[in-house]
């Protein structure tokens, strides 16, 4: 029974560790303008995930606050249509619906995102954790639900004044999608993301807000 047991965490731990030194294999794919984008295989997607790597000069609370605007989607995240908000947890959790235009023939996408934000008090680093909820409201004909969807924003304040914004999410869009488009978007998306969100949140509306449960 112990060689059993012993045989058993062995092999556990070796997927394991499989496991994460696949997930840890980033790979450069573009680096222009300030901003780094890194693509990996993901499990059980056609669509590989990304992570979007830039330096913002702005306050914590200016970014949280542009990339929590709702109204503003559509001007911060690329091919974004339309979004609105479904329902919010008191200040740090929400729910929002969002539309993801594609080009013709292909459908669009739209998805349920529930975002939770916390803090490392001592960091001050801030996380905004992503998950889909694609049962919350009914599926729309003619747009193709985003079943699975998970991912992060993650702030760090810079000793340059500057914070670090990374970008990652992994989805397995659902239906038909050409390659040619599938390895545009997971390069364009980020990149033109993070270059929207250093161009949004210089706007007036964002500078000087607050959040009590932040500590800029």
């Amino acid at each position: 029974m112990l060689r059993q047991f012993y045989y058993f965490f062995l092999a556990f731990t070796i997927l394991s560790f499989s496991s994460l030194e696949a997930e840890s294999a980033w790979e450069l794919s573009k680096q222009v303008d300030g901003i780094t984008v890194y693509v990996r295989n993901a499990p059980n997607s056609e669509l590989k995930s990304f992570k979007g790597v830039a330096a913002i000069p702005a306050r914590l609370t200016s970014l949280l606050a542009a990339i929590e605007d709702v109204d503003a989607f559509p001007q911060l995240f690329y091919q974004c249509k339309s979004a609105k908000s479904l329902k919010k947890v008191g200040d740090n959790e929400f729910y929002n619906y969002v539309v993801t235009g594609m080009p013709w023939p292909v459908s669009s996408r739209d998805s349920i995102t529930h975002s939770i934000v916390s803090q490392d008090k001592k960091t001050k680093r801030v996380n905004i954790a992503i998950n889909s909820e694609p049962n919350m409201i009914p599926q729309k004909a003619g747009i193709v639900r985003i079943q699975k969807l998970s991912g992060y924003w993650q702030l760090t304040p810079l000793k340059d004044g500057t914070v670090e914004v990374v970008y990652e999410l992994s989805i397995a869009p659902g239906g038909k999608i050409p390659t040619w488009l599938i390895n545009l978007l997971i390069v364009d998306t980020p990149f033109n993301t993070l270059k929207n969100l250093r161009e949004l949140v210089k706007k007036s509306v964002y500078k000087n807000a607050k959040r009590d449960s932040i500590i800029d």
